[in-house]
C-alpha cells in the first residue's frame, strides 16, 4: 500500500519554494492552451473526449494539409489514423528522421507513420512494445501531437503553425497606396549588427529525450552542466541529486524533513563524501554504495539498469508504492536476464513508460546512464508518480 502524497494541485502550489519551480504534469494543460491559441480558438481541451474523424479533418484543413485520403468513414478518429494523418503533415512540413535513426517496433501494429512518430518522441505507445492502433484518440493527445511536431526543429516552433493558419485564411496582403514621390530613406550612421542565431540548447539530444528535455529545461530541472553536453554519463553524484530534487519536488518538503519523517539516519554519510543527496541515498537505502557501503564513488557513473533500480527503491522506500503487480523486466525485454536485482525495478519502468527500451525489445541495461536519459527517466518518474 503506498503511502499518500501530495496532489497534483497542491504540489504546484508549493513547488515555487523547492527545487522545481512548476510542475511537469501541467504540460498537458500548457499544450491545450498553446495550441488553442495557435488556432485563436478552444478546440483543444485536457480531458479524455475523442476525436471525430471530420473534426480531426477540419483541424488538418485549417493548418493547409486534406487528410480526406486518409481520414475516411465516421465515428471517432483511432490511434493510427491519427498517426497516419499527422506523420503525412509533417512530410509536407519537410520532416524526416534523423540520419541513423530506426522507426519504433510495437507488437501490434507494423505502420511505419506510427514507428516513425514514436522514434521522433511525437506519438508513443500505451505501454513498452504496444501502441493500441484502434485505440480512440484524444483530444488532449491532439493538442499534445501538435505541439511536439512543430517544436521540432525543423520546423520552427508553434510561429510556424501561426503562418500556415494565416496563409491558409485566404486573406490577401493589402497593397501599399502609390505616393506622388518616394520618400528619401533617412541616413543610418552605421548598420545595425546582424543578430547571432541561438545555439539550440538541445543540441547533440536523441529526438526520444526531447520533449522530457524541454519540460525539464522549461521549468529549472536541468543542471547548467548537463545542457550541451546530452551525450556524456552522469556523474553519480548528479544523479544523486537529481534524484533528491524530484522527491522534494513531489513532497513540497526539504530532503531533511523527507528523512525525518521517514526514520532514515543521515547523521552518518559515506566515507568519501558527505553529500547531503548522497547521504540520503544511503539511508533511504536507495543506493547501497559503490561495492562497499562505506564508498559512493561521486565522480563514477552509474549504467541504466541501476539509475532505474533506483528510482524503484525510491517509489518504494520513500513514497510506500508496492511494485509486485508490476512485469518483470525479463517478461518485458529480452537482455537484461543477469539482472536479477534489477529485474523488477526494470519491469516497473517499463510498464508505467519510465522507459521504453532502446527498441520494444532491449533496454540495454549496461549501457552508460547519458545526461539526456537522466532528465528523461527522471521527468517521467515524476510525471507517473505524481498522477497515481
Amino acid at each position: 500500500m503506498k503511502k499518500r502524497i501530495l496532489t497534483l494541485a497542491v504540489v504546484l502550489t508549493m513547488l515555487m519554494a523547492v527545487a522545481i519551480p512548476a510542475a511537469a504534469q501541467n504540460t498537458l494543460a500548457t499544450y491545450v492552451d498553446e495550441m488553442n491559441d495557435v488556432f485563436g480558438e478552444d478546440l483543444f481541451t485536457a480531458d479524455n473526449e475523442p476525436v471525430s474523424i471530420s473534426d480531426a479533418q477540419e483541424i488538418f484543413l485549417a493548418l493547409g494539409s486534406d487528410q480526406s485520403d486518409i481520414l475516411t468513414g465516421d465515428g471517432v478518429l483511432s490511434r493510427v489514423m491519427a498517426a497516419q494523418a499527422v506523420w503525412s503533415l509533417a512530410q509536407s512540413l519537410g520532416v524526416s528522421l534523423p540520419e541513423g535513426t530506426s522507426p519504433e517496433t510495437f507488437t501490434d501494429t507494423d505502420d511505419s507513420a506510427v514507428g516513425t512518430l514514436a522514434a521522433l518522441g511525437i506519438m508513443t505507445g500505451v505501454t513498452a512494445g504496444t501502441f493500441n492502433p484502434d485505440g480512440d484518440f484524444l483530444n488532449v493527445h491532439f493538442a499534445v501531437v501538435l505541439h511536439r511536431l512543430f517544436s521540432l526543429p525543423a520546423i520552427g516552433g508553434l510561429e510556424a503553425a501561426k503562418t500556415l493558419l494565416a496563409d491558409d485564411s485566404g486573406e490577401q496582403p493589402e497593397e501599399p497606396e502609390e505616393s506622388e514621390e518616394p520618400e528619401e530613406p533617412e541616413e543610418s550612421e552605421e548598420p545595425d549588427e546582424e543578430t547571432p542565431d541561438e545555439p539550440d540548447p538541445l543540441e547533440g539530444a536523441h529526438v526520444s529525450s526531447r520533449p522530457e528535455l524541454e519540460i525539464a529545461m522549461e521549468i529549472g530541472f536541468v543542471p547548467e552542466s548537463m545542457i550541451g553536453n546530452w551525450g556524456q554519463s552522469t556523474s553519480r553524484l548528479l544523479a544523486a541529486e537529481m534524484i533528491v530534487m524530484l522527491i522534494e519536488a513531489m513532497t513540497g518538503k526539504s530532503i531533511e524533513e523527507v528523512a525525518e519523517e521517514n526514520d532514515f539516519d543521515m547523521s552518518i554519510p559515506f566515507g568519501d563524501t558527505d553529500n547531503r543527496a548522497a547521504t540520503f541515498l544511503k539511508a533511504s537505502r536507495i543506493s547501497y554504495g559503490a561495492g562497499s557501503s562505506e564508498i559512493y564513488n561521486p565522480n563514477g557513473t552509474y549504467n541504466r539498469a541501476e539509475m532505474v533500480t533506483m528510482l524503484g527503491r525510491m517509489a518504494e522506500n520513500v513514497f510506500g508504492y508496492d511494485l509486485s503487480d508490476y512485469r518483470l523486466g525479463t517478461d518485458v525485454f529480452d537482455d537484461v536476464g543477469d539482472f536479477s536485482w534489477a529485474n523488477r525495478y526494470i519491469g516497473w519502468a517499463a510498464d508505467t513508460r519510465i522507459t521504453l527500451g532502446v527498441n520494444a525489445q532491449t533496454f540495454a541495461p549496461r549501457g552508460p546512464l547519458e545526461n539526456q536519459y537522466t532528465v528523461m527517466f527522471t521527468v517521467r518518474a515524476f510525471q507517473n508518480l505524481i498522477d497515481e
